[in-house]
């Protein structure tokens, strides 16, 4: 916000919950940001630090730890006072912003990682390079003791290593870091972690978050065995490929929080073995390029439904401009009955189908919804199962039409 600037230079104080909660504790903070990755990274070092044992840890004499979750995740708790009364054994897991560290002030995480960094936000910053400079802010305040995760795999952010004057201690993931894998194992400094086969979240996309994980929290003294554990048992996040249903075969991902072309590339990625793919894309553009989403479509994408939105007015005209869809295809300007009745008896039925509304919030013009997690059985109900595949599912009054 251009007044909140305005305030700053004025010499008024004031802070971002960010910096209130790097003020205020005096636990060991771990900061992850990201393009894309952030909020599963967190949750999944969070479930790490609580899976610790009551007992002292057996890596590196660690002990057990209280851990705080809060940051810029929607599913996260905002609690000053639970992060002012940490100890300095504990743990602040903060998922960070583009936002938040735009206006970082003096200190930074004592672990700070950086999932990637793709084309995201560009309708808030300069350039593609102010953006990245500003997800390099996370290790600008950290020092010697301090540890800053470095994705190698990552063009974009290998970049840092030439631009950011490092005070802390660098750990690199993926592409031969010093967090990698290995013949389908992942090792943290050649020291054994878990099989890619103990991953339960789909889709290759989610082993550098993984990487990323075991690269703090190996940094933060837990034990191999504990990592394993947590990470094994980890099902994933909300509305992130979170797998809702399975009917007549078909599978049902909700996808809603990919927000970028990036994460839905990701996302169809992570069905190679599918026969079969649906996708029902929409939501606001924030200035991104398409063309890479688009070309993936035409690769893997045998239904595309396009949402309502100023992102299908940019999708819409490179699918037809491109004219190698030759598949099934309903644009937003049409009428979701009259697809359905040309697809209802069709006896090739998808076996995948990924709600991705790439590319923003997780709203749905024309809908209001009435609890707190609608959207699941919206899916399977209203627009997948009801209409593609023509048969009913016991309906739940969630939501209702407004319009």
């Amino acid at each position: 916000k251009p007044k909140l600037f305005e305030i700053k230079e004025k010499g008024i104080p004031f802070y971002t919950i960010l910096n209130l909660y790097l003020s205020i504790c005096k636990a060991k903070t771990i900061g992850i940001t990201g393009s894309n990755g952030k909020t599963t990274t967190s949750r999944l070092i969070w479930e790490i630090l609580k899976t610790n044992p009551p007992n002292p840890l057996s890596h590196k004499g660690g002990v057990r730890s209280s851990v705080v979750y809060a940051g810029n995740d929607r599913g996260a708790v905002q609690n000053l006072f639970a992060a002012e009364a940490l100890r300095e054994t504990d743990f602040l897991v903060l998922e960070i912003s583009n936002r938040q560290l735009m206006l970082l002030d003096d200190r930074s995480p004592n672990i700070a990682v950086i999932t990637n960094i793709t084309e995201n936000n560009l309708t808030e910053n300069n350039s593609f390079e102010d953006y990245r400079d500003t997800k390099f802010k996370i290790w600008k305040f950290q020092k010697e003791g301090d540890c800053a995760i470095v994705n190698l795999g990552d063009t974009v952010s290998r970049q840092c290593l030439d631009i950011v004057d490092f005070k802390a201690k660098i750990i690199t993931f993926g592409n031969n870091g010093i967090i990698s894998i290995k013949n389908n194992q992942i090792f943290a400094n050649n020291e054994f972690i878990l099989n890619i086969s103990d991953i339960k979240i789909p889709g290759k996309h989610n082993f550098e978050n993984v990487l990323a994980a075991v690269a703090a929290t190996y940094f933060a003294r837990v034990a191999p065995e504990i990592i394993k554990q947590a990470i094994s048992e980890f099902k994933g996040v909300e509305k992130r490929l979170e797998f809702i249903g399975e009917v007549n075969a078909v599978k049902f991902y909700n996808d809603l929080a990919s927000t970028t072309p990036t994460s839905t590339i990701a996302a169809i990625n992570a069905f190679p073995d599918a026969k079969s793919i649906t996708l029902i894309l929409g939501g606001d553009d924030k200035n991104l390029k398409y063309e890479d989403l688009v070309k993936k479509i035409e690769e893997s994408v045998n239904t595309l439904i396009l949402m309502d939105g100023t992102v299908s007015e940019k999708v819409a005209p490179l699918i037809k401009g491109v004219g190698g869809f030759d598949r099934e295809f309903i644009s937003y300007n049409q009428k979701l009955t009259e697809f359905a009745k040309q697809n209802r008896n069709n006896p090739s039925k998808p076996e995948v189908k990924i709600w991705s509304e790439a590319l923003n919030r997780d709203k749905l013009k024309g809908y209001r919804f009435l609890r707190q997690k609608p959207i699941n059985n919206f899916i399977l109900d209203f627009y997948c199962s009801k209409l593609l595949l023509g048969i009913e599912i016991p309906r739940v009054e969630l939501y209702a039409r407004i319009d």
